[in-house]
C-alpha cells in the first residue's frame, strides 16, 4: 500500500492511496474513518466515487451502455468547427479523456506518484464513435494531476497541448474548443437529486435545482456570473447524506500575450444537464465547469483546475469552505505554442510533448503503471 500524505493535512482529515487487483484508489478518511474511495480509471479519469459507510454505495452516475469511458469524471473535448455526416444526421468532433463510446481505452504513457501528488500522462487520440476517425480525429497530449489536500479536498488539475485535427479540408490547425470538466452523478435515494449554485447565510441552499424538475440544460452561465461552485446534494438529507462540492471559480479565462492567440477569444463557463426521467434505474445530474474557445490554433495549451470537495453530510463550514476555494481558484489559462513556460509549466510542457510519440497503454489498471520507469516521458 501507498500512503501518500497531503503535507499538512487538517487534524480530522487524512488521504491514503492503495492498490487492489491492478486499480488505483484514494481513500479519505475522517477522524480515521475511511469515508470516499475513489477509483483512478481510463485515461487518469475518476471511476468511481463510492461512500464507505453507505456499504460502497457509488455516487457516480451508472455506467452508459457497455462502456466504462463516459459515466466518470473527466475531461471531454467538443469541437462544432467540424463535423461527419452519419445515418442518422450528423455528429461534430468529439474526443473524451477516458476513451472512446465502444469502451476503448486512451492510452497511458505515465503514472507518477509523489507527496499528495499523482500525475497521470494520457493520449486521447479517438473519436467518441471511433469510426468516424478515419474523417476527423487529434491526439492530444494529457495530463490529469490530483492533489490530495486538507479537508477532503481533492484539486483536479487538466493540461492538454491541443492538436492539429487530421482529415479536414482545411488541414484543422485552428478550430473552436468546448473544454468541458464532465462530472455525473448519480441521481437516486442514496445519493443525490439536486444541486445548488449557492448557500445562504445560514449555509442553506438558496440558488438549487432539483432531478427531474428544472435541471439548466446547457446554459452557459458565465463564470464571472456565478458563485464559483455547485453542491449535489439530497434535498431530504442535507444533514444526513453525503455532498460533493464542484469549485471551479469566478475568474475569467487567461489569454496569453502570444502572437498565436491573437484572433482567439473565449470564456469561462458552467453547464449542466440531468437525464433519466423515464429510465428510473438510470438517473443523473451532470456538473460542467467549461471553457468555450473560438479559433485555437493547434499546439496551443490549456491549463484548467478545479476542486471536489467530500463530505459525509452538509455542516456550518460547507459554505465559507466553498467560497474560500472558489475565491482562490487559479484562472483556466490558454497559451500560444511558441509561448516561453515558467514555473511548474516549465517542466509539464515537455513531458506533455514526450507523450506524444509514445504509443502507451491502453488500461484503467493505473496501478499497474505506477512508477513503470519505461513508461514514463522523458523531458527533451
Amino acid at each position: 500500500m501507498l500512503c501518500l500524505l497531503a503535507g499538512p493535512l487538517s487534524a480530522a482529515w487524512t488521504w491514503s492511496t492503495r492498490s487492489s487487483g491492478g486499480d488505483l484508489w484514494l481513500t479519505a478518511a475522517q477522524d480515521g474513518a475511511p469515508l470516499f474511495d475513489l477509483r483512478l480509471g481510463a485515461g487518469g479519469a475518476i471511476a468511481e466515487l463510492d461512500y464507505r459507510p453507505a456499504a460502497g454505495a457509488d455516487l457516480l452516475a451508472n455506467p452508459y451502455g457497455d462502456n466504462d469511458t463516459d459515466r466518470v469524471i473527466q475531461w471531454t473535448l467538443w469541437s462544432d468547427s467540424y463535423a461527419v455526416a452519419t445515418p442518422s444526421g450528423s455528429e461534430p468532433f468529439n474526443e473524451d479523456l477516458a476513451g472512446s463510446g465502444d469502451g476503448t481505452f486512451s492510452p497511458i504513457v505515465a503514472v507518477n506518484a509523489g507527496p499528495g501528488v499523482i500525475d497521470i500522462y494520457a493520449v486521447p487520440q479517438d473519436q467518441w464513435d471511433r469510426s468516424l476517425n478515419g474523417a476527423m480525429q487529434a491526439r492530444y497530449a494529457a495530463l490529469t494531476r490530483y492533489e490530495l489536500l486538507p479537508n477532503g479536498v481533492l484539486k483536479v488539475r487538466r493540461v492538454i497541448r491541443t492538436a492539429d485535427i487530421a482529415g479536414p479540408a482545411d488541414g484543422g490547425h485552428a478550430y473552436d474548443v468546448y473544454f468541458e470538466q464532465w462530472n455525473p452523478f448519480k441521481v437516486g435515494a442514496g445519493a443525490f437529486n439536486a444541486y445548488a449554485l449557492s448557500l445562504d447565510a445560514g449555509g442553506q441552499p438558496d440558488w438549487w435545482y432539483q432531478a427531474n424538475e428544472d435541471i439548466p440544460y446547457y446554459q452557459y452561465l458565465p463564470a464571472a456570473d456565478s458563485f464559483g461552485y455547485a453542491v449535489m446534494y439530497q434535498t431530504s438529507a442535507w444533514l444526513t447524506q453525503p455532498v460533493v462540492g464542484v469549485v471551479y471559480g469566478t475568474k475569467e479565462l487567461n489569454l496569453a500575450s502570444d502572437p498565436e492567440l491573437a484572433g482567439v477569444s473565449g470564456r469561462s463557463v458552467f453547464n449542466s444537464m440531468g437525464w433519466g426521467a423515464e429510465t428510473p434505474g438510470d438517473q443523473g445530474i451532470a456538473l460542467l465547469p467549461a471553457l468555450q474557445l473560438f479559433d485555437v490554433p493547434s499546439r496551443s495549451v490549456i491549463d484548467y483546475s478545479y476542486y471536489l470537495v467530500l463530505r459525509p453530510h452538509a455542516e456550518a463550514p460547507l459554505k465559507s469552505d466553498l467560497e474560500q476555494l472558489s475565491a482562490g481558484a487559479p484562472a483556466p489559462a490558454l497559451y500560444g505554442a511558441g509561448h516561453a513556460f515558467t514555473g511548474d509549466l516549465a517542466a509539464i510542457v515537455p513531458l506533455l510533448d514526450a507523450s506524444l510519440g509514445a504509443t502507451g497503454v491502453r488500461t484503467e489498471n493505473l496501478a499497474t503503471l505506477l512508477h513503470a520507469a519505461a513508461s514514463r516521458p522523458a523531458a527533451r
